[in-house]
């Protein structure tokens, strides 16, 4: 074993060591590390050391960015009824779904929030221009007119100017006599039109809720928008409500707690700040209870794909943590290595494990220049 190799093996060791003193922890490594493989033998220990020989009835949850990830850990990791591996979406619905009367306070507030936005772009936005030119008598007679015809604006929205007008000038439905002021801008027109039809569903779905007639809602994992009217909500609205409900509801952190007293979550730079919210509500809780949990981020900084992951800003997000760095790659040799590090610019500067890897060339070229 070489001296790289003997100094990469007391890293894991040091991660070993923060799993058994729950201590949570940043394992921060570069492209060709290995990151992957800390993990998965992270995993394994936990698995062999802290649940099977205790004979313990609790979990480990291992969270990552996609489902092509997912399937690479449990690949590598092998079956285990032990580790639940899957993305923060779907770990995070099977967490708090049980909670409906909750669940439902919050689309409420949801609801009521994008009702009140609706309103505020009616009154200020210049896309409602003419809207909100008209009285308030006329306002409320162009909206009855629209929710009237919402059917001919259905069938006809996605008609040309001519053909659109011509559609509303045969309509049998008694028209306001500004109607043709209002059908000067059909984009704004067609805006405002869709506020309204948006404003009055919500308020009917509000209606329903305190009423009764809505006792669950639901997360959709086949669409990217909400659709809170129909008691269905998104991606970035579940991170939403799991992070309001471990604020609000303490019980719901012990439940997580106990529940997932090893959390782990990969590539974490490309996770969405709710879901860093999420872990650290609960983190704080399990240290003022004096609760045994740890969390342990895998990933790299300079490795952010999305726009709405947390990157460098995790430290600002959750901290506290021990930070474990790695600088060793496996994958390259040395030039191709120098290059990576003039781009990345951070604390892991990495090197070659193998001293031998020192051969070839590498070069990059990129144009500063502004023009295209």
């Amino acid at each position: 074993m070489t001296p790289n190799e003997v100094k990469e093996l007391e890293i894991q060791k040091s991660i070993i060591k923060h799993v058994d003193d729950f201590q949570s922890f940043r394992f921060n490594a570069g492209a060709g590390a290995g990151k992957t493989h800390a993990l998965i033998e992270t995993l394994k220990y936990v698995i062999v050391n802290k649940i099977a020989a205790t004979n313990s009835p609790q979990k480990i949850a291992c969270i990552t960015y996609t489902n092509v990830a997912v399937d690479e850990i449990k690949s590598r990791l092998g079956n285990s009824e032990t580790v639940h591996v899957s993305t923060i979406h779907e770990r995070l619905w099977e967490i708090i779904k049980r909670y409906q009367p909750q669940l439902l306070i919050c689309h409420r507030d949801e609801v009521i929030g994008h009702i009140e936005q609706c309103s505020l772009d009616l009154t200020t936005s210049d896309k409602a221009h003419f809207f909100i030119s008209l009285d308030a008598v006329q306002q409320q007679e162009f909206t009855q007119f629209a929710i009237q015809t919402k059917d001919l604006f259905l069938q006809s929205k996605n008609l040309k100017a001519a053909p659109f007008k011509n559609a509303y000038s045969k309509s049998e439905i008694t028209k306001p006599e500004f109607l043709d002021n209002c059908l000067r801008n059909l984009e704004k027109f067609k805006y405002t039109v869709g506020l309204l039809y948006k404003k009055q569903r919500l308020e009917g779905c509000l209606e329903r809720i305190d009423a009764g007639e809505e006792k669950r809602v639901n997360y959709d994992s086949k669409v990217n928008s909400d659709r809170l009217y129909y008691m269905k909500f998104s991606h970035d609205t579940l991170l939403k409500y799991g992070l309001k409900l471990v604020e609000t509801y303490p019980i719901l952190c012990r439940i997580i707690v106990d529940s997932y007293p090893y959390f782990f979550i990969d590539e974490y730079q490309d996770t969405h700040s709710n879901v860093i919210k999420f872990v650290k509500t609960v983190h704080n809780y399990a240290r003022e209870n004096n609760k045994d949990w740890v969390v342990g981020y895998f990933g790299d900084t300079a490795q952010s794909i999305y726009d709405d992951g947390v990157g460098r800003k995790i430290a600002d997000l959750h901290g506290g943590l021990i930070n474990v760095d790695k600088v060793f790659n496996r994958r390259s040799h040395q030039q191709i290595i120098d290059v990576a590090n003039r781009i990345r610019a951070d604390e892991i500067i990495q090197v070659p494990i193998f001293e031998e890897r020192n051969t070839g060339s590498a070069r990059f070229f990129h144009n500063s220049s502004e023009d295209k």
